[in-house]
């Protein structure tokens, strides 16, 4: 995946309603990063190849969108 300077690429995983996000998934130049609405950011690269490659399961967001969603869950993106 080509990453565009610091601007950090963003997956939502689609819950089973597909109305909202189970989890978000972050990668940008220092990795690959997860979050929910009760845990905080942690760093896990084996989330990448699942959310680039799965589009059944993943949205890709763009950053507005990824923002809101992180908002409401007191996230900083």
């Amino acid at each position: 995946m080509e990453l565009h300077g610091t601007n950090p690429v963003y997956y939502g995983r689609r819950s089973d309603t597909k109305s909202d996000y189970e989890w978000i998934v972050r990668i940008d130049e220092e990795g690959c990063f997860v979050t929910d609405p009760i845990e905080d950011w942690e760093k896990d690269d084996d989330y990448r190849e699942e959310a680039e490659s799965n589009g059944t399961l993943y949205e890709r967001l763009d950053v507005d969108d990824a923002r809101s969603v992180l908002a409401l869950w007191n996230r900083k993106p």
